[in-house]
């Protein structure tokens, strides 16, 4: 958005975010207990800490995930991620559910 309007103050760039919510549980949508088993079946490796490598301007993934012993948030840039490339089958299924209504 800043691209297209580099002039752009921060109030006319927020007016144009459009953001979508659902509430997803196992009874009104029977396929994401599927997409959070596969979830716990994954086994993500953490980044190298080292600093031999420089990516400019990656494509970030950001998770946010709650669960019942504990929270995480974390932002991932490489694509073949275990979890990078689960997301995108899970957000299909999540928007399948949400707009069946």
């Amino acid at each position: 958005m800043h691209r297209s309007n580099e002039q752009g103050d921060a109030v006319s760039i927020t007016q144009k975010i459009k953001l979508q919510t659902w509430d997803l549980t196992e009874t009104n949508c029977p396929a994401i207990k599927e997409e959070v088993e596969k979830l716990e079946e994954l086994h993500p490796k953490l980044p190298k800490l080292t600093a031999d490598t420089i990516v400019l301007h990656p494509m970030n993934h950001e998770f946010h995930i709650q669960a019942p012993l504990g929270d995480m948030s974390f932002v991932l840039w490489d694509e073949e991620e275990p979890l990078v490339k689960w997301a995108p089958e899970t957000r299909r299924v999540s928007i399948n559910c949400a707009t069946a209504k």
